[in-house]
């Protein structure tokens, strides 16, 4: 059975009580699996059960699948996998221009025990999840499972999920640009993204609205204490923005944690941070916790062109320490088109349009909306590129990355 190419596609609604399974099957295993094009909708069971060294999902429907250990829409790979006469692991996990909506029942998770090989990728670009209500992890199931040499996230949209943090890799290289994290709650963990055991995370033109999270990082928790290396760490994050976020102890927007001294580098260039609230007092909008292990011995971070509130309010290191950079300021009201109403481009004198520095690493050239990154003299701050021809969208057309 070593080579099958399995391929699903068309018009499958509901399909079974305990919907497709395709797992070591006759002590052999799929080189490659791909569904396309398909709905699961209603499944008793896991909707879909991958296994292949290579597994590809696209424009499907998951809905309201559930099983006894939850509801798993997507389930790939085996993490015990050790030999042949196991399910293999998967060495590339690509999603694109699916939607995945959970039951709403309790301990409901979307991509579980996901897990890779130690070089393996992951791709989900274009594709949505809502409504999940795992206690651990409902999007990606995250430490221990989903283990990957690269996890790309572009262009998807993670939406009212609650539990646990919405996006919990375990990768080597993370990289999450263009997506839009709304209204998830984690329950002592960040509402959108938490990350560890990474060398380089990358995090670019995202828009995080209304989560709520845990001790650090209503929005985002990058802890670096737990890396099993020691060098070549790199954080950057540009052109995001923060809106509404509030954790319950530091960092409403985003909390960074590192034991390190001075080997990781850790840079924001051109955020920005409005409304966000940590409950503990610190860090409204950034808090940095540069001395995790108490000895001293400071990790440095680098802030470029960001916007942020005054004082504690905005950003909070554990012990005092002017960051390095510049051109930071004081926010104030970005003047968002229609904040209220979830459009958060920027309208005209908008204190935020040409305050960024267009030396930011691996700055794009398209903004939140796929719209040219810079249309003035200098970079916007945050996600959105302020455009006069902006009047004549809606600002929730539909874009692909």
């Amino acid at each position: 059975m070593n080579g099958k190419v399995i391929v699903v596609s068309g018009g499958a609604n509901g399909i079974g009580a305990s919907g497709i399974s395709m797992v070591n099957l006759s002590k052999g295993y799929y080189r490659t699996v791909s569904t396309s094009g398909t709905t699961f909708e209603n499944g008793a069971g896991h909707a879909v059960s991958l296994v292949a060294d290579t597994v590809s999902v696209s424009n499907s429907v998951f809905r309201n699948n559930t099983d006894p250990d939850g509801d798993r829409d997507l389930e790939c790979g085996d993490i015990s996998a050790t030999d042949e006469t196991n399910p293999p692991t998967v060495g590339q996990l690509t999603i694109s221009g699916s939607s995945f909506v959970g039951s709403g029942a309790a301990g409901a998770s979307c991509l579980a025990a996901l897990a890779s090989t130690a070089d393996a990728t992951v791709e989900i670009r274009n594709s949505s999840f809502s409504e999940f209500t795992a206690g651990v992890f409902p999007t990606l199931y995250g430490t221990g499972f989903l283990q990957a040499e690269q996890c790309t996230l572009s262009g998807d949209t993670f939406s009212d999920n609650i539990g646990s943090s919405a996006v919990a890799p375990y990768c080597v290289n993370f990289i999450a640009t263009h997506n839009r994290f709304l209204r998830n709650h984690g329950i002592g963990s960040p509402g959108a993204i938490y990350v560890s055991i990474a060398d380089t995370v990358t995090i670019d033109d995202n828009l995080f609205a209304a989560n709520t999270g845990g001790s650090y990082g209503g929005a985002v928790e990058i802890d670096l204490t737990a890396h099993n290396g020691v060098g070549n760490i790199a954080v950057y994050l540009t052109n995001n923005t923060f809106y509404g976020n509030e954790a319950t102890t530091f960092g409403g927007g985003v909390g960074i944690i590192s034991s390190y001294d001075s080997t990781p580098t850790i840079e924001l260039w051109n955020n920005l941070f409005w409304n966000n609230l940590a409950d503990g007092g610190k860090g409204g909008d950034i808090y940095f916790d540069n001395d995790h292990d108490q000895n001293f011995a400071l990790t440095p971070i680098t802030l470029n062109n960001n916007a942020y509130a005054a004082g504690a309010a905005g950003y909070s290191p554990r012990i005092p320490v002017t960051p390095s950079g510049s051109g930071n300021f004081t926010a104030t009201d970005p003047v968002f088109l229609n904040a209220a109403g979830g459009d958060f481009r920027l309208d005209a004198g908008s204190p935020v349009i040409d305050m960024g520095n267009n030396s930011a690493p691996g700055l794009g050239t398209l903004d939140l909306t796929a719209m040219p990154r810079i249309s003035g003299s200098s970079v916007d701050v945050g996600a959105d590129e302020f455009n006069a021809d902006e009047i004549f969208r809606s600002g929730f057309e539909e874009v692909s990355f």
